[in-house]
Formats: structure tokens, C-alpha cells, sequence
């Protein structure tokens, strides 16, 4: 390869990285932003189904949980949040999910989602203020128009093969060197710019919150400054466990992550999406330093957030989760009554019919001999909570299939119905309905979701196949690849 071809792949990759980065632009700014805010005007802007959205959190892993006086004191923060950025009237409410990890996210509907590991971990109404104005800060930007394109890293790599085919299409092509530069654009694509797009988003949300927080009086030190240092820890405590270090103890500045956090392989680290913590941290800090400089030392709002913590409804929920998340180990290790006395303090109070607390009881009344028909009772609770997971629906119809499968489909096609239809559902039920008998329903669901949601296309149709015509698709398939070699083959012994 020339040298002489070096600034044109590089041309292409700027070429590249300026086509990807035009989505990134701030929308119009709020006349209540500080400086330098994205904002937008709420009438030209255009928000997904709020309810829907949370319908597709219901519907994935435990789902979401029912602490209305935690939820209440969220909602009040992320309102005064929008209030101070001036978009009172934008939609969106926090709520929180069944996960024992430091997990956070927000919608492009404007909703946020804050894990019970997160509400376990934080100290003070500073630190849950930073939370909540970071995550306002990804909607505001609108940052989720990126993320909820499927393919981003593809496309972006897409554009760099066009513009270097652009840049060769004057001089004869060198098939190696086209090779070399297509890979290397991927390359590129997958370990450098999207990486350094997705920090960079991180960043721009640490920066607005941080502001956005000053603006109300918060502590940076105690805010941002912790939330960052307590990611920082959780990583940390992540690569620890990857070791085979299993932590106890919970994430403080500088400390291990909470039991149950660090020690789940399903678990992510927060910097393989989000950038390095301390560095995020250092940036922060060096970006908002003019704002602090003779800025008086807020004092920590610590009271009103442990009054929210520490109520009696509160407590007693993120109690019952605790205990519940006990219960696989200690079966694991062959302590069943121990298990059973735990997971029925879980599934009871505040948490009587909450989809993992019950589910574990279940398990662990499976062990102390319960029988199959007395587990469907104990899962069946989950019907009457204020909460529903799709997870546990699905696990309650597949049981009641073993004694009337009509009735265990009008079970789940009320729930797939109270759930709104989210199509992430569509291949599930849809397997459903061919593994109990109902192939008609399953080929006409199928095909509205065929038509309806490209994204899920792919696997409806396989959900509602057969094994037998799965098989016989791949016979075919194989027939017909044959059937083509050997006529290129007769081409080259006939040449």
C-alpha cells in the first residue's frame, strides 16, 4: 500500500465523522436554560407514548416497583428539574426498577429509570439531583434520537465506505487497498468513534446536570463529584468480582458496590457505554471550575432524603428486595429452610405480590417440596400487583398450560393486552401460540407484526414456524446452494 493513500482515508474517515455528528446538534434552546442549553420548544417537538414506553420497562426482566412514596419525592425533584430548565410541560416520570445494580436510563418519551441499587447507594437529595438533571440532560439534548437508531455503529461506517468510494472514484482501483481502508473504517468505527461519541454525550449530559444542579443550590462535591466517584467504585468492585472477589459491601466514594450489584454476570460496567468515571469526573470538574470558583460551599441536603429513604413504606419495600435477592444462594448452597423463611418475609406486606419477591418464594417453596400445582398458587398472586412483569405473566401462562391451554392463552392475551402490545412481546406470544396448538393465531399475529414492525419482523416469522418448517426452509436452502455450485462448476470445466 502507497503512502500516497494515506490522506485520502483519512477524508474519508473525517468525511465520516461530519456526516455522523450532524444529528448531534443541540435542538433549540429553552428560554429557561442556562447557557449553552440544548432545550427545545415543546410544541415543535415531537414525544413517544410516555405510558408506552414504561410499558416496555414493565415488560423487560422484573419489571418496574410499586414505592409510591419514593416515586412521589422522585417526581417531585425531576419536576422541579424541568420547571428550572423552563419546560414544566414536558412529559415524563421517574420510576424505579426491579434491579439490584447501579442502573440508570431515560427515554426519549422523557421517562427516567433508576434502579433500587441506585436508591440503596445514594447518601443525599445532592446525589439524586445530579442523577436526575444528567438523565434530564440526555432528553433535552435529545440524545436518544442516536441511540434508538438500530445499526448506529453500521451506519457510521456505511458513510466512511461511501465517502472513501467517493474520494477513489477518480483513480484505478486497488482492490487491496479498498479492502485495507474498509476494514479499517470499521475498525475505527467500532473501537474509536463510537466510543468517542458515546463519551462525548456522556459528557455533554454532566456538564448541562451539573449546571442545572448549581442553578438549585446543590453541592457539586456532594453531587456530581459522588455520583461519578460512586460509578468509579462500582466498576471497580465489577472488575474485582470478574476475579472472583465477590463484594458485600456497599458503593461509598472510593467503596465496593452494594451486595447483589457487582456480584451478577449480567451486571454491566457502566464505562463500557458511559466512558471512564474518573475521567468523566476530572473533565467535569475542569469545565465547571469557573462556575464554583468563589461559589460559597453548599452544605449537603442530607435529612430530606433520608426522610424519603428511611420511610416506613420505603423501608420496608427495599427490606423485602433485599432478603428476596438472598434466596438463589442460599438454595444454591443447599439451605432451603433458610431460603423459604427469607422469601416469605419478601413476598409479604408492601411486597405480597411483586413479581420477583413472589417468584422466589415459589422457587423456594419448590425446594421445601411444595408441589407444582401449589407454586402456580404462590406465582398467581403476581396477578393482583400494582406492578406486573411480563417475565412472570409469561412463566404463570406457560404453567397453566398444563392443565387447560384455552384458558392459559386468554390468560396471557389479557396481559399481552394490559401491557399495551409492546411489539418486544409480539415473538414471545406468538411462540406461545404455536407450542400450545393455536397455529392460526400465531400465523396472524405473525403477520400483523410482519407489517407493523420492521425491527421484529425477522423474529416473529421465525417464532411462528415449526420445527418441521424451519428444517425444511433449511433443506431447500441448501438444495438451492448446491443446485448453483454445480452450475458454476460446469461453467469452469466447460471453460
Amino acid at each position: 500500500m502507497s503512502l500516497d493513500r494515506w490522506p485520502q482515508g483519512v477524508a474519508a474517515i473525517a468525511v465520516a465523522l461530519a456526516l455522523g455528528g450532524c444529528a448531534m446538534q443541540p435542538l433549540q434552546s429553552g428560554s429557561g436554560s442556562p447557557e449553552g442549553a440544548p432545550g427545545a420548544q415543546s410544541q415543535n417537538r415531537r414525544w413517544p407514548d410516555p405510558v408506552q414506553d414504561a410499558n416496555a420497562y414493565r415488560a423487560d426482566s422484573w419489571g418496574l416497583v410499586s414505592m409510591p412514596v419514593m416515586e412521589s419525592y422522585l417526581n417531585g425533584l425531576y419536576t422541579q428539574i424541568k420547571t428550572l430548565d423552563g419546560h414544566p410541560d414536558w412529559p415524563g416520570k421517574v420510576y424505579v426498577l426491579t434491579d439490584p445494580s447501579l442502573k440508570l436510563q431515560s427515554s426519549a418519551a422523557g421517562n427516567v429509570y433508576i434502579s433500587l441499587g441506585w436508591i440503596r447507594s445514594i447518601e443525599s437529595e445532592d446525589e439524586i439531583f445530579a442523577l436526575l438533571s444528567h438523565e434530564y440532560a440526555h432528553v433535552a439534548y435529545g440524545h436518544h434520537t442516536l441511540y434508538d437508531v438500530a445499526g448506529f455503529a453500521s451506519t457510521v461506517s456505511r458513510i466512511a465506505e461511501t465517502a472513501l468510494s467517493m474520494s477513489q472514484s477518480s483513480r484505478p482501483a486497488n482492490s487491496f487497498d479498498r479492502s485495507y481502508w474498509l476494514a479499517a473504517g470499521r475498525e475505527i468505527t467500532g473501537r474509536t468513534l463510537l466510543p468517542a461519541w458515546k463519551r462525548s454525550v456522556e459528557e455533554q449530559a454532566d456538564l448541562y446536570g451539573a449546571r442545572l444542579s448549581l442553578r438549585a443550590g446543590y453541592s457539586y462535591a456532594r453531587g456530581f463529584k459522588t455520583f461519578l466517584e460512586r460509578i468509579a467504585s462500582y466498576d471497580q468492585s465489577f472488575q474485582s468480582t470478574a476475579k472472583g472477589t465477590r463484594t458485600a459491601t456497599g458503593p461509598k466514594p472510593g467503596g465496593a458496590a452494594p451486595q447483589g450489584q457487582a456480584g451478577s454476570a449480567s451486571a454491566p460496567r457502566w464505562s463500557d457505554d458511559h466512558g471512564d468515571a474518573i475521567e468523566r469526573e476530572d473533565a467535569l470538574s475542569t469545565a465547571i471550575s469557573p462556575e464554583l470558583a468563589g461559589r460559597p460551599r453548599s452544605e449537603a441536603r442530607v435529612e430530606p432524603w433520608r426522610k424519603a429513604a428511611r420511610h416506613p413504606e420505603t423501608a420496608e419495600i427495599l427490606d423485602h428486595y433485599a432478603k428476596a435477592e438472598m434466596v438463589p444462594d442460599l438454595l444454591e448452597s443447599n439451605r432451603p429452610q433458610e431460603a423459604y423463611k427469607l422469601a416469605r418475609i419478601a413476598a409479604s406486606g408492601r411486597t405480597a405480590n411483586d413479581a420477583m419477591p413472589v417468584f422466589q418464594l415459589a422457587q423456594a417453596s419448590g425446594a421445601m417440596r411444595a408441589s407444582p400445582a401449589q407454586q402456580q398458587l404462590i406465582l398467581l398472586r403476581h396477578l393482583d400487583a400494582t406492578e406486573r412483569s411480563w417475565k412472570m405473566v409469561l412463566q404463570v401462562s406457560r404453567n397453566a398450560t398444563r392443565s387447560n391451554r384455552t384458558a392459559a392463552k386468554n390468560l396471557l392475551d389479557a396481559q399481552f393486552d394490559l401491557f399495551g402490545r409492546p411489539p418486544m412481546l409480539y415473538p414471545e406470544v406468538i411462540e406461545f401460540y404455536r407450542l400450545n396448538g393455536f397455529a392460526n393465531e400465531a400465523k396472524s399475529l405473525s403477520a400483523t407484526c410482519t407489517i407493523r414492525y420492521a425491527d421484529y419482523r425477522d423474529a416473529c416469522s421465525a417464532s411462528a414456524k415449526s420445527d418441521a418448517e424451519k428444517q425444511a426452509e433449511k433443506a431447500a436452502a441448501e438444495r438451492e446452494g448446491k443446485k448453483l455450485a454445480d452450475q458454476l462448476t460446469s461453467k469452469i470445466k466447460f471453460k
